[in-house]
């Protein structure tokens, strides 16, 4: 029996922003996860290479998050303005989506090579 694979880091931690953006979090909330995965990741980093692969992991991450926005930004559009609740919920997820992103890009910037 073939046991199941766990998921990446990356794939994992998508996943967690991703339901937490569905659930409509505050932004701040979802910044602050970002940084507590980035800093996990970060705590037993030495080398260059270690560094480099760190940062390309992040821009992959920030890519797929601005993939992510712009499809949240054009659900949200598309939304019937008279359904007032759907149209908060897509505009709190959309906030914390561009949230993550954000803050992976931060984290991106911060990693020195």
């Amino acid at each position: 029996m073939a046991g199941k694979r766990p998921a990446s880091p990356d794939k994992a931690a998508l996943s967690k922003l991703a339901d937490l953006a569905g659930k409509g979090v505050a932004p701040d909330r979802v910044r602050r996860e970002v940084e507590n995965i980035v800093a996990d990741w970060r705590s037993g980093l030495i080398g260059y290479d270690e560094r480099l692969a760190l940062r390309e992991r992040l821009e992959e991450m920030r890519d797929q998050l601005s993939e992510g926005v712009e499809s949240a930004q054009e659900q949200v559009d598309e939304l019937d303005q008279a359904e007032k609740a759907a149209v908060t919920q897509g505009r709190k997820s959309l906030a914390a989506l561009i949230a993550a992103r954000d803050a992976l890009a931060a984290a991106h910037r911060s990693i020195l090579i």
